[in-house]
């Protein structure tokens, strides 16, 4: 017979991480008016932190008259160290009634201590409460996954619920306090669910604001009363990711035209001939489709499949004269979504898996390359589309747009 007593362990050291009875640590933690004390024991730190393990070395620690070690971590405020603290003594952590300056404080403190339990459990927390962290501290919490991007999965889910939602930071008050790099890491995203005349009509509304804050005037959104130059300096870095070519023309006419003097000439003129041009190619400013600019002309699929594909493909170069393709088939009962090269048609695998027959409407199906693709041996397909992927390239002469800048 036999039983583990982790209760009564987790209950003794929660004991002695209360009473600090036998303590030989002093860490002195946060800084002037905000300075406190916390009594430790080493050998709990060092076992639970390497980080602890190397400051209370005898190689580093700083040892006080009275024989205490002792460290200073003046960056971190008291109510953090207690925190961890208590998470080190008893594996315990309550995130629930902090404020969430304190949670966002804890997790920088536990990456600069290398604790991976707390980083993980705090990153998990903030993620799983994405939407009401953003609701109440919009901007903050912005500026922090811009300011820490070491904590990849925060800023990764914080920057897709901006992108599927702007109008949540876009339309708010607190936009306009918004610093220029984290607007920057925005206008970035490829999935932003926005049209681009209207990220430009934001952008501008933006870059006027800052400059009523530097001249210390009241805002004013009448482009009459815009200072344009003093406008070009502020949104100089930003105009860069303006993806203008994705602007409707009458739309860039009325929304981008009366700012014409912010952009390259060599912009303005490559923009002018792609209107007038049909099927002319982009020399500059040259980016992927944003989510919000995206039009399909399908019979089978819609907007959420076709950014699904551009999610698949892999944006290696292809030695072919059509580049990649990728299909989707339509079949009586269920979908399926292939590969096909330039000289077989629609098909799937090196074998091929799936082909089609002499050009009919019954497809085959026998697994060589894949294993198992969850196919049974034939479909009868109804309709099929094929789509072509045009890789984006960036010309010789792109360096001609930046320079302007």
């Amino acid at each position: 017979m036999g039983k583990t007593f982790w209760k009564d362990v987790v209950d003794d050291l929660r004991r002695l991480y209360e009473t600090k009875e036998g303590y030989d640590t002093i860490i002195i933690a946060g800084e002037e008016p905000d300075i406190e004390e916390i009594y430790a024991h080493a050998l709990i730190l060092r076992t639970r932190s390497s980080y602890f393990r190397s400051a209370l070395s005898a190689e580093w620690a700083e040892r006080a008259n009275n024989g205490y070690l002792v460290l200073k971590k003046p960056n971190i405020n008291p109510l953090t160290i207690k925190i961890i603290m208590k998470f080190l003594y008893c594996g315990m952590v309550d995130l629930d009634g902090h404020e969430n300056e304190v949670i966002l404080e804890l997790l920088v403190a536990a990456d600069e201590l290398l604790i991976q339990r707390l980083i993980d459990f705090v990153q998990e927390f903030l993620i799983k409460n994405s939407n009401k962290f953003l609701q109440q501290e919009l901007v903050r919490m912005l500026h922090f996954i811009d300011h820490n991007d070491k904590f990849d999965e925060i800023r990764e889910a914080y920057l897709d619920a901006i992108c599927e939602n702007p109008n949540l930071l876009f339309e708010s008050d607190e936009f306009l306090t918004l610093e220029e790099d984290t607007l920057k890491l925005i206008l970035k995203c490829d999935n932003l669910t926005m049209k681009e005349n209207v990220i430009w009509k934001q952008l501008v509304r933006w870059g006027n604001a800052q400059r009523m804050m530097l001249e210390n005037n009241m805002m004013d959104d009448d482009i009459k009363n815009v200072d344009i130059n003093a406008l070009g300096k502020i949104l100089q870095e930003l105009i860069k990711f303006v993806r203008f070519h994705q602007i409707d023309r009458e739309e860039f006419m009325k929304e981008v035209w009366p700012f014409r003097s912010l952009l390259p000439e060599t912009l303005i003129a490559d923009i002018l001939r792609c209107y007038l041009e049909t099927g002319a190619i982009p020399l500059y400013n040259t980016f992927l489709v944003r989510w919000g600019n995206f039009k399909i002309d399908s019979g089978l699929i819609d907007k959420e499949i076709a950014l699904l594909f551009t999610k698949w493909i892999d944006k290696k170069a292809i030695d072919n004269s059509k580049g990649a393709t990728v299909s989707r088939i339509h079949n009586n009962h269920s979908d399926y979504a292939v590969g096909c090269d330039e000289s077989h048609g629609p098909s799937f695998g090196d074998g091929p898996d799936l082909h089609v027959p002499n050009n009919g409407n019954i497809w085959k199906f026998k697994a060589k390359t894949y294993p198992k693709l969850g196919i049974s041996g034939s479909l009868t397909i109804s309709d099929y589309e094929v789509f072509q992927i045009v890789n984006v390239i960036e010309f010789p002469n792109q360096d001609d747009y930046e320079d302007k800048f």
